[in-house]
């Protein structure tokens, strides 16, 4: 919640709030813990309970990503930042339900616990009431009607926000948060390894992916959303943080292993074949006739949306066992027939949420056909 600066807080809510006591910051996570937001998930619990209490025990230094995933995830020595993202992912989640809390109706607490983002320290402050506002002591049927007036524009104005937001369709409300922000959507293809030489990148990118960036592309172009395409391996994670970002197939690319790392639903190469495989069960789905050059009858691919904590931006990652997967992918992300699909599996605060969409596509010839969902996760 921004802060106003003290010369500006004497004027609009009178005296600065006090720093709220150590008991009082306790007493208020307790509440904070049982409340919906938070009693579905221990480990939201025991990450936030974690970090506020080492603030108040004066080692605010000490909270780092590593001591949270050794501390709190019972992560031994051997975890690397730089190649996992579980502490990430759930300071995320930790944050998305901080808002929901502090938004619900309801919730008129004068102290307020957050989690900035790109940092692991919590930060406790009062929140002043608002000075109740005093109407002009003055008499006369025209400033009246002047009042009315003016609260009957402003009924109707919300009303027209509500209608408008009440009505936008599942694809609508996906989008919205990409569409909402003044920076463009980057749209990244990463090129290809070189054939036989897995280390190495050629000078190409996938069909799948390249038919993706020309669709999306021509839907921001006709809504009048901006977007940039950018094509190579050299996306650097400030790229990240300037923007919503889409990547587009090759899921063997850095950005998009690193990022779907330690999801519920990753693509998978221990068998020395490409499947998608279900982090939780244990199940796996391959692609079905699959050729060394790429070709199948039956393709699975993935889509995520998350907010990413490190980035502070939303990330899309859309990608196929092969291209085809990729493209089917791509046209779950632009029809809204095909995306309504998921509003059978949808919580009623899906928009806000993260999640992970399986999907799957039969080919024909050279052509997906429309992709099915096969499972989704949302968190």
């Amino acid at each position: 919640m921004p802060t106003l600066p003290s010369f500006l807080r004497s004027r609009v809510g009178g005296s600065v709030p006090a720093m709220p006591s150590r008991h009082d910051v306790l007493h208020h996570l307790e509440q904070l813990l049982l409340s919906p937001e938070f009693a579905s998930s221990n480990r939201c619990k025991e990450f936030l309970r974690y970090v506020a209490t080492e603030a108040l025990a004066g080692r605010s230094a000490e909270i780092k990503e590593r001591t949270i995933a050794t501390d709190v995830f019972g992560k031994d020595d051997r975890y690397n930042p730089n190649e996992e993202s579980l502490v990430r992912v759930k300071a995320t989640e930790v944050r998305r339900r901080l808002a929901k809390y502090y938004s619900a109706s309801g919730s008129d607490s004068s102290l307020r616990i957050d989690l900035p983002v790109g940092s692991y320290v919590p930060k406790f402050e009062r929140v002043a009431a608002a000075p109740p506002v005093k109407l002009p002591s003055r008499s006369g049927e025209l400033f009246w009607y002047l009042a009315g007036g003016l609260a009957a524009v402003i009924l109707l104005a919300g009303a027209a926000v509500w209608w408008h937001s009440a009505h936008l369709s599942p694809l609508e409300r996906f989008w919205r948060p990409v569409t909402a922000q003044r920076e463009p959507l980057l749209i990244f293809l990463p090129i290809l390894s070189s054939r036989g030489h897995p280390g190495e990148h050629s000078d190409r990118v996938g069909v799948g992916a390249a038919s993706a960036a020309v669709r999306l592309a021509d839907r921001f172009s006709r809504l009048g959303n901006p977007y940039t395409v950018r094509v190579g391996d050299d996306l650097v994670f400030s790229d990240l943080r300037r923007q919503p970002a889409i990547l587009l197939g090759n899921f063997l690319s850095y950005w998009t292993k690193d990022l779907n790392r330690d999801l519920r639903f990753v693509f998978d190469q221990s068998a020395g074949r490409t499947r998608v495989l279900d982090t939780k069960t244990g199940q796996m789905w391959k692609a079905e006739g699959e050729t060394p050059d790429g070709y199948a009858t039956l393709d699975y691919a993935l889509v995520t949306r998350v907010f990413e904590s490190r980035t502070g931006q939303i990330l899309i990652i859309a990608s196929g066992i092969t291209t085809f997967g990729t493209q089917a992918a791509t046209d779950f992300l632009i029809d809204p027939k095909l995306f309504s699909q998921l509003s059978k599996s949808m919580p009623p605060d899906w928009a806000a949420r993260n999640f992970q969409v399986l999907l799957s596509a039969r080919v024909i010839g050279a052509t997906p056909g429309p992709p099915q969902v096969v499972a989704a996760y949302f968190w």
